[in-house]
């Protein structure tokens, strides 16, 4: 990874660093609490991306049943357009292939194209849309319509950030390769 970027797993004390994130990057950032929360419950794993001692990007994956969802994924805007994303979706990908034999799932802003052109380059595929017909403001899974993958309403640019209502989400998903 360029630019001495090291992603690594957070550790148990990075709440406050991930809300910090949060806080740059969406319009309804969730707070330490709630992150603190889903890092308890179990089926949840977080990873950072650090440049010079500084987190600069972050996603959450849950794990259920084998298979997983991208409830965030995040770029401090400073450090966004060099490869932070990509290096850090990368590394999530490979570290929770064998806990996710089904694949990973997501949601993202039709009108997030850069998420969406990079979720495509790391294999996912667009598997639907959906409009949104309420607003949420917090980190809840399984309040949504399923979609094929069966998914939340959290993702890549995350539904907390969604709400206004009739926005359009994409639905991704990314099978795992048999051989």
């Amino acid at each position: 990874m360029g630019h001495g970027v090291v992603v690594r797993e957070a550790a148990g004390a990075q709440q406050e660093a991930l809300a910090a994130l949060e806080a740059s990057s969406f319009d309804i950032p969730w707070s330490a609490d709630a992150i603190r929360a889903l890092l308890d419950d179990g089926l949840t794993r977080a990873w950072v991306a650090v440049v010079a001692g500084a987190v600069v990007g972050a996603a959450l994956v849950r794990v259920v049943a084998g298979e997983g969802e991208l409830l965030r994924i995040a770029v401090h805007p400073e450090a966004r357009r060099q490869g932070i994303a990509h290096a850090l979706l990368g590394v999530v990908l490979s570290a929770s292939a064998d806990a996710c034999p089904l694949g990973i799932h997501l949601e993202v802003r039709a009108s997030n194209v850069a998420a969406r052109h990079l979720y495509a380059r790391q294999g996912f595929i667009d598997h639907g849309r959906r409009r949104v017909t309420r607003g949420i403001s917090g980190p809840v899974a399984g309040v949504a319509p399923k979609l094929r993958a069966g998914a939340g309403d959290l993702g890549g640019e995350g539904a907390a950030a969604v709400a206004d209502r009739g926005a359009q989400l994409f639905g991704f998903e990314r099978l795992r390769r048999t051989r």
